[in-house]
């Protein structure tokens, strides 16, 4: 090893249309599913809150369920659960960027 192959040559540059498309679409459905998360949980956290809304208890009661159950479950979990349920695709992706992106807001990251 030389480090010849850690260089740029004219094959590679074929490819680099390719990359930069797939990597357009990486973006596209990271924000797109950051976009749906964020939506989805302030939706949730406003229809849960116990001084927001209308007051339903049992209404309340199930979203902080569904919250606790998010938030405990490890994101390694619910990768392995996604992958099994829809294979390797786009959709996988975008389904762990909308599970995972509520805990990020919960955890007061943003």
């Amino acid at each position: 090893m030389d480090g010849a192959e850690l260089f740029a040559t004219a094959a590679t540059f074929k490819l680099l249309p390719a990359v930069l498309f797939q990597l357009w679409r990486a973006f596209i459905i990271a924000t797109a599913a950051a976009g749906v998360a964020g939506l989805l949980s302030l939706l949730l956290a406003v229809i849960g809150a116990k001084n927001l809304g209308q007051r339903h208890v049992t209404v309340s009661f199930l979203i902080r369920g569904f919250a606790s159950v998010l938030r405990n479950i490890p994101i390694i979990a619910w990768a392995l659960i996604l992958l099994f349920s829809f294979k390797q695709n786009e959709l996988t992706g975008f389904f762990g960027v909308v599970v995972h992106e509520p805990r990020l807001f919960d955890a007061g990251v943003f």
